[in-house]
């Protein structure tokens, strides 16, 4: 399905000769509620890269880091920015490296340089761009065309102030996303490594107590 197809579909939906204008700002609405909200395979994307500085930018349309694995097969650990600045602050130097997310950049400690590149792949996810003519599609549109349908109408009967229509579509859009919802594939990242975080100050190991 095409972006042109889906106004067409919510036109009829709505049956409101007095919306046409309105409809893409409806669309542009669920687009950042489908963003907001999902985070599955047909999301992600892969950028490899070779760093020569301490930041590195996002990806575009960046919305969340899965992973940044190193070309050697080791993966860089995620850790939060307090204990990025005690890593920094004391001169250490974990291997694999470690990152942050600062000032939407990426930040690496130890820091690459041009005489000490750093050859990465970063998994992301990346949001749903905005339609802009009537051609254009993605991969939600293409494989659940009804789902952008419902969410789209969710906004429309907000704006239109139909409760009693509205009542109707939200089930469909809830199954929907709950079916879509299950495609997640789990994968390492931050996700799993903020609870794994290394500890600033390592203390010794007590048999005893464990």
């Amino acid at each position: 399905m095409s972006y042109g197809t889906l106004k067409a579909d919510v036109a009829s939906f709505v049956q409101r000769s007095d919306v046409t204008d309105v409809i893409p700002t409806w669309i542009r609405y669920a687009t950042a509620q489908f963003s907001r909200v999902l985070r599955v395979p047909q999301m992600e994307t892969r950028d490899t890269r070779t760093l020569t500085s301490e930041f590195a930018s996002v990806p575009t349309d960046f919305l969340e880091v899965i992973s940044v694995t190193r070309d050697d097969g080791k993966e860089l650990r995620y850790i939060a920015r307090p204990q990025f600045e005690a890593y920094a602050s004391q001169e250490l130097t974990p291997d694999p490296q470690v990152f942050t997310v600062e000032d939407y950049q990426f930040r690496f400690l130890p820091a690459p340089s041009v005489s000490s590149p750093l050859t990465v792949t970063i998994l992301t996810y990346e949001r749903l761009a905005d339609f802009s003519a009537d051609g254009d599609t993605n991969w939600l549109l293409d494989e659940h065309p009804d789902l952008y349908l419902w969410g789209t109408l969710l906004f429309a009967r907000a704006w239109l102030h139909d409760d009693a229509r509205l009542a109707g579509i939200k089930p469909l859009y809830d199954e929907g996303m709950a079916y879509l919802r299950k495609l997640k594939v789990h994968a390492t990242g931050i996700a799993s490594a903020v609870g794994t975080e290394i500890p600033v100050v390592a203390r010794p190991y007590n048999i005893r107590q464990g």
